[in-house]
């Protein structure tokens, strides 16, 4: 059996208390704050594309499409002080 060794975020950033103490915070409405930003996000996609296109048209990687135009949008719609990022990785077509 091998023993795991620690990565370079473990390394950077050890579980301490006082992270433990941060993350318990941070993550007491974790999920509201996903849904609201995602929804947010969604709500700029709305009106910057999806009311401008007839979605039916395009029948090639629809979600994928629709994911990686609503990634910047949720992007737009953070703080910048949210415990987490967003990305999506772009594809080649």
């Amino acid at each position: 059996m091998s023993i795991r060794r620690r990565t370079i975020a473990e390394a950077r950033f050890p579980d301490s208390p006082e992270f433990q103490e941060l993350a318990n915070a941070w993550g007491s409405d974790a999920a509201l704050l996903l849904l609201n930003l995602v929804w947010r996000g969604y709500d700029l996609l709305r009106q910057d594309v999806l009311d401008h296109v007839d979605a039916s048209e395009a029948n090639e990687d629809l979600e994928r499409s629709v994911t990686q135009l609503l990634e910047p949008r949720v992007r737009r719609s953070m703080t910048g002080d949210e415990p987490f990022d967003v990305q999506h990785g772009s594809y080649e077509h």
